[in-house]
């Protein structure tokens, strides 16, 4: 029967007319109910007048909570603190916290809101634990962090609460009014912490571990909440804010501050009594305001009370009156329109029941209800026209459904042979990393068919943790839209290795807008041409190598017997010492270079630079790759015929039978002796060669190169350990003594070297002389001492500069900068008996001496010793 009724137009309009009723008497209910919920929140502390008291309570607790942290500091950093004051105001914290206890026993908290009651709550519970924190620093068992972390945290749990008060009431100016008492009592806090921080600090005489920076906080929070409170307050309030703020104590507290921020070392000359008194009448100040501020919310609270009340009867007048109107409204509008409403439904009953559209309304009226009769009869015709129109387009949708099928199906056979015949390996990447179904059947030939949903960085890793990490972080960079995508893209990994093979990859970003959608991944197999570059390298070194065989011999052969006793010292790790490995490694380098072998002097230098950078977990690998260089190396000259290193015109035996015959003639059996011994002039030769092309290699000007044997011949074999050495000296003094073209424009001069072996008495003298930058000894000065070693005379530094680890250099190059090069040639003459000298301005040049004697002399000293004295 209702259900019969509610059909009626009548009914329907009645409670369309009835929405608006209903919809007034649910605002009213609910500004009525939300004003009794608030009135009941505010029952839970006595009145809505109550909340600004609760404040006053909080606040007058906070004040004294705040004067017991100051007192804390100061006596947690004197040596001998005076705790009478302490004790005192712990009495007027406990008088403060049980007025506020007590005013809360009276009210019903659980009908307060729950972030004030949650605040309140936190609040007492760290007031429980007060006398264990009072014992502790009476006993002096706590620091100066921990004294702030508890006052701190407290005197936050309860100005936390005052700001929750301005849940009770959502009225403007009186959350204005609380707000700016709040931030009062912020402003107040800073100050405080500050005046503990300060306290303890003057008494200590120093900042306690990490207290400077918590107090530069402090004064960046105190500036901001300042900010706040005067943009949150009236003008009325701002100025009497001001008042206190910038007050003669304020003024004189800013200044004592300043000296604490401004103090280069911790002797800051401030008497803690005095900061103590002048930041306690700064403090007072702030709390005249604060009651100040408390006493005018309260006025604005009562006002808004009785405005409220006025609020709840106009709401509820305002109900009858809507209600009223409604009712007669309902009853008008339902007697004028309800005929030709009821025409319109009967004949959409007509056509529903016969889906006749050929139906017309009859029009009544010209208002708009006849203007919603001719719509509805022109709606029925233009559905009966698209009837007709369907009906037409029915016969041909299958027609049309077939063709696009085998337009599809001829894209996808197009597309298919596409991905089937191209050389690369390409497939469309989702956000995820996920790899789709559509990919060219390169990519499966190069790393397998992938399982449904994998992710591309783990099927290109082939179970390598490393490398599809590599690949995971590239593909997150690409998509997390951080970092600019060209960015990504040149940062990306370029080459991936697997199964002996070489791939490059590159990624096409599918993008919306500046937004990554996925990614078209792009493999290419480049094994081919990595490897015709690498067998590139090697005929190029190749030829360098036979070139430098050609052009000497027995240098080339000298330098390949010393070279491989540093080779298998340093794949078998036989080293006494990390110092000594250094320069084995070192000389190998250079060695290498000098002789163009670049492929060895490059895993060398790699090896290097992981001992001086401590990565052990690569040591390994480069020694590895140092074996592969140093075999290629092997493999190619093994056919030259270089295994024989001592070669003369007649035998030993020859000449040892020349010699005995000689006996008689001391003269003759000398330079018969002489035969087997090596020319100087060869030596020098190759290293005036050496600094000829190491020149030309760094860019400088090729200097004019003396060589002076006079005939003075020395034992191959004696000698070899220093020849090899000496190498680091032609280094040394062409990258760090030879002055550039635009120095020597500068200069209007030429580098000059001179190198000079001549005998004198049982001893050769071999010289190095250059007219170049010289060695800068304030320079050797600072890495001696970085070093360790001693630096006092000029005697001691040019010691030092022999010593390992000692360099010059500011950049270190395969060339030199490694400190061992000197090292390396100083052991060597010391273990032939020898010593060494260096003159050297800076600016002036430099002149390294070395004198040996041409015969051993008995037992050679230790390394140890000789460096030593």
């Amino acid at each position: 029967m209702l259900l019969t009724r509610f059909r009626k137009i009548g009914v329907k309009l009645a409670v369309l007319a009835g929405i608006p009723v209903v919809g007034a008497i649910l605002l009213a209910t609910n500004i009525t109910r939300d004003a009794n919920e608030r009135a009941r929140s505010a029952e839970g502390i006595g009145s809505v007048e109550d909340l600004v008291e609760l404040s006053g309570r909080m606040a007058d607790t906070v004040a004294e909570l705040q004067s017991e942290r100051a007192l804390a500091a100061l006596a947690a950093g004197s040596e001998t603190p005076d705790v009478t004051p302490l004790v005192a105001q712990e009495g007027k914290t406990d008088r403060a916290v049980r007025a506020m206890d007590e005013f809360l026993a009276q009210r019903d908290l659980s009908r307060l809101p729950r972030r004030l009651s949650g605040d309140l709550k936190r609040a007492r519970t760290q007031l429980e634990k007060i006398g264990e924190e009072r014992q502790r620093v009476l006993t002096a068992k706590v620091s100066i962090t921990e004294i702030l972390d508890f006052y701190g945290q407290t005197d936050s749990a309860l100005i936390s609460a005052s700001s929750a008060l301005t849940q009770l009431s959502n009225d403007g100016e009186l959350l204005r009014a609380l707000s700016a008492l709040v931030a009062t009592m912020q402003v107040k806090e800073r100050s405080s912490r500050e005046h503990a921080v300060l306290s303890n600090t003057f008494a200590r005489g120093v900042f306690a571990p990490g207290l400077y920076r918590y107090f530069v906080t402090l004064v960046t929070e105190e500036a901001v909440y300042v900010e706040s409170l005067e943009r949150l307050a009236s003008d009325d309030q701002a100025q009497l804010f001001a008042a206190a703020l910038h007050g003669p104590a304020a003024e004189r507290a800013v200044r004592i501050r300043q000296k604490a921020l401004d103090a280069v070392e911790d002797d800051f000359g401030i008497d803690a009594k005095e900061w103590f008194e002048v930041q306690s009448e700064k403090i007072a100040a702030f709390g005249k305001v604060e009651r100040e501020l408390a006493r005018r919310a309260r006025g604005v609270a009562k006002s808004k009370v009785a405005a409220a009340r006025a609020a709840v009867t106009y709401s509820r007048n305002l109900v009858v009156a809507v209600v009223a109107t409604s009712l007669l409204l309902a009853w008008i509008i339902g007697r004028n329109i309800s005929r030709g409403v009821s025409n319109l439904s009967r004949a959409s009953e007509r056509i529903q029941k016969n889906r006749d559209f050929s139906v017309r309304v009859e029009k009544i009226s010209g208002d708009e209800l006849g203007t919603l009769t001719d719509a509805f009869n022109d709606m029925l015709s233009g559905i009966q026209a698209r009837d007709q129109e369907l009906d037409d387009h029915r016969k041909n949708l299958e027609d049309l459904v077939k063709a696009r099928t085998s337009e599809l199906e001829t894209r996808n056979r197009d597309m298919r042979l596409v991905l089937d015949t191209v050389e690369q390996g390409l497939v469309t990447l989702a956000p995820d990393g996920t790899m789709s179904n559509e990919r060219s059947r390169a990519f499966d030939e190069f790393f397998g068919t992938p399982a449904i949903g994998a992710r591309f960085f783990e099927h290109l890793a082939g179970g390598r943790a490393d490398l599809g990490l590599h690949l995971q972080l590239d593909w997150e960079q690409l998509t997390d839209g951080f970092l600019p995508t060209e960015v990504v893209l040149a940062q990306s990994l370029k080459r991936l290795d697997r199964d002996g093979n070489n791939y490059a990859l590159s990624y096409k970003p599918i993008l919306d807008g500046e937004v990554v959608r996925g990614a078209l991944l792009m493999v290419s197999n480049v094994t081919a041409e990595v490897a015709a570059r690498s067998a590139e390298a090697a005929q190029r070194e190749q030829m360098k190598v036979v070139e430098r065989f050609l052009n000497d011999q027995s240098g080339f052969r000298m330098f390949l017997n010393e070279a491989r006793k540093f080779y298998e010292r340093i794949v078998q790790g036989s080293f006494a010492n990390s110092a000594e490995q250094m320069r084995v490694i070192h000389t190998l380098k250079g060695n290498a270079a000098m002789f163009d072998l670049d492929s060895v002097a490059r895993a060398a230098h790699a090896l290097e630079q992981a001992l001086v950078e401590g990565h052990a977990e690569l040591l390994d690998a480069h020694v590895q790759a140092l074996r592969e260089a140093w075999g290629s190396f092997e493999s190619r000259v093994a056919t030259w015929g270089l295994d024989g290193s001592d070669r003369f015109e007649i035998t030993r035996g020859e000449l040892n039978e020349l010699t005995t015959a000689a006996k008689p003639y001391p003269r003759v059996e000398a330079l018969l002796r002489r035969i087997e011994y090596e020319p100087a002039q060869t030596q020098l030769s190759r290293a005036g060669e050496q600094i000829r092309r190491l020149a030309q290699r760094l860019g400088k000007e090729e200097p004019e190169t003396l060589v002076e044997a006079k005939g003075v011949r020395l034992s191959a074999v004696r000698f070899r350990q220093f020849w090899s050495a000496f190498a680091h000296v032609v280094r040394n003094v062409v990258d760090h003594g030879l002055y550039t073209s635009e120095e020597l424009n500068a200069r209007e001069a030429k580098n000059r070297v001179r190198l000079r072996a001549r005998q004198v008495d049982d001893n050769v003298v071999v010289e190095v002389i250059d007219n170049g930058r010289g060695v800068d000894w304030e320079l050797a000065r600072a890495r001696a001492t970085a070093q360790g070693l001693p630096h006092a005379s000029r005697a001691e530094l040019e010691r030092s500069l022999f010593a390992d680890g000692v360099s010059t250099a500011s950049v270190t190059t395969d060339i030199s900068g490694r400190g061992v090069g000197l090292s390396a040639v100083a052991v060597a003459c010391q273990e032939l008996g020898g010593s060494y000298s260096l003159t050297s301005e800076h600016g002036h040049g430099a002149h390294l001496v070395f004198t040996m004697p041409i015969e051993p002399r008995g037992p050679v000293r230790s390394i140890q010793k000789t460096a030593h004295e």
